[in-house]
């Protein structure tokens, strides 16, 4: 079995994957090291992070471009053909040394389901999906700290990742976990993950529990947390946004179910938009791309400055 947990970067995935743990789910130990604004890690098997970016820089993107329409991979191209082989060798050494059960996430796998899907069906493993949602807002002021990404670009990143995360999982045994109601209630939560995935509850007087909530489900690991009144009034915010936001919510209190906010309209009018935008993201992905040139250059010509001129009796000499 393979539990796939999914969502937009800083949405809490990296603690639920890493409370897979606790339903005897192995994460196995090919896992990115801890960074400076994760410490705590991140719980991302490197082999299958190094499918995901090969998959991209077939496509010619990057991960935080605005690029919507990802599945037009040509899986029987013979580099993304390549990149299937070495993924289903990755899922089948994992799955047996995790004792069968094994879990991952990486956020660019949102993105990407399509291909991961194909190879899931080649390993022939049972897959279960965690779908994590935090509020847009959160998120965008998490990434405006790490990469000083502006909040209208945040907010269609955090679309574009959840949109495909609920579409390409429709039929497939999946649970939706809003990342304030995990640390606000994580055994509650856990109890929920453990009902809609037919996962067996571990023994909650566990003294591993209390430890494992105290250090990746504390409240202090949040920043502030919009309420939904919030999320409707802020200017910066699309309203067809902060819209699937408050339906997604609804589905995560178990008020809303899944399947129905996948086959609402106001869902297919988000994926949509999202599309109509792909131009203006191409154009947007040459513009950041000759930013990055030109500040280069700009680099080169500036340490170039730095380089003292030789003084004039030193070509005297050489007359």
């Amino acid at each position: 079995m393979v539990c796939v947990v999914l969502g937009m970067h800083n949405s809490g995935t990296s603690a639920l994957t890493k409370s897979l743990e606790l339903f005897g789910i192995g994460l196995g130990k090919e896992l990115l090291p801890p960074e400076h604004d994760n410490p705590a890690g991140l719980f991302e098997d490197t082999g299958c992070l190094e499918i995901n970016e090969q998959l991209l820089a077939c496509l010619g993107h990057q991960q935080d471009l605005l690029t919507f329409n990802l599945d037009q991979l040509d899986l029987d191209a013979p580099e993304i053909s390549k990149l299937k082989r070495e993924a289903v060798e990755i899922i089948r050494n994992r799955i047996a040394q995790s004792a069968g059960h094994w879990g991952f996430k990486d956020p660019r796998t949102c993105r990407l389901l399509p291909f991961w899907k194909a190879v899931f069906s080649e390993v022939g493993c049972t897959t279960k999906y965690i779908v994590v949602v935090r509020n847009p807002l959160s998120v965008a002021v998490s990434l405006a700290r790490r990469n000083q990404t502006l909040p209208e670009i945040a907010h269609l990143l955090w679309a574009q990742h959840v949109i495909p995360a609920i579409s390409e999982t429709t039929g497939a045994e999946r649970v939706l976990v809003d990342y304030d109601s995990l640390v606000a209630n994580p055994l509650q939560q856990m109890r929920r993950i453990s009902q809609k995935l037919n996962l067996v509850m571990f023994d909650e007087q566990a003294p591993e529990v209390p430890e494992h909530i105290s250090r990746f489900l504390a409240p202090d690991t949040r920043n502030m947390v919009p309420t939904i009144e919030d999320i409707q009034a802020n200017s910066k915010l699309p309203q067809w946004i902060a819209e699937l936001y408050v339906d997604l919510e609804r589905v995560a209190a178990d008020r809303l179910d899944i399947d129905n906010v996948a086959a609402d309209g106001a869902f297919n009018m988000t994926r949509a938009r999202l599309e109509i935008i792909e131009p203006f993201a191409g154009y947007s992905a040459g513009l950041k791309a000759t930013i990055a040139s030109l500040s280069q250059q700009l680099d080169h010509w500036t340490n170039c400055a730095r380089v003292p001129w030789p003084r004039m009796n030193h070509f005297k000499n050489d007359w």
